[in-house]
């Protein structure tokens, strides 16, 4: 009976720990590319799913140019941030040991 009830009891735990959606609140936010500056993400909660701000520069070839912002929808599936828009995809994680945002577009350190 010990062993049905322990079973149950951690049963119901894990149930309860894949159920939460706390994984997104470590995305929110504003995040800064580490090599170009310019480039930043702002990543807020819409509905059930993200929305997320890019400005980057309009062009990294032409100097003096205003950013391009561009609104992207997003969503967190198994602690991964994945983006797309019509041209391409993204994914990101977050670092557990230095708490930065990583993926093959770059590395983002969390600004506010």
């Amino acid at each position: 009976m010990k062993k049905l009830v322990s079973l149950l009891v951690l049963s119901f735990a894990f149930v309860l720990t894949a159920c939460g959606d706390g994984s997104g609140k470590a995305f929110e936010g504003k995040w800064q590319n580490t090599e170009i500056k310019e480039s930043q993400l702002e990543i807020k909660p819409n509905g059930k799913h993200y929305l997320v701000v890019y400005t980057h520069p309009a062009s990294f070839l032409v100097r003096g140019r205003p950013p391009k912002i561009e609104n992207i929808p997003a969503v967190i599936q198994d602690g991964i941030l994945k983006m797309t828009d019509n041209e391409y995809a993204w994914a990101f994680t977050i670092d557990d040991k230095t708490g930065q945002m990583v993926g093959e577009s770059g590395t983002y350190k969390k600004i506010e």
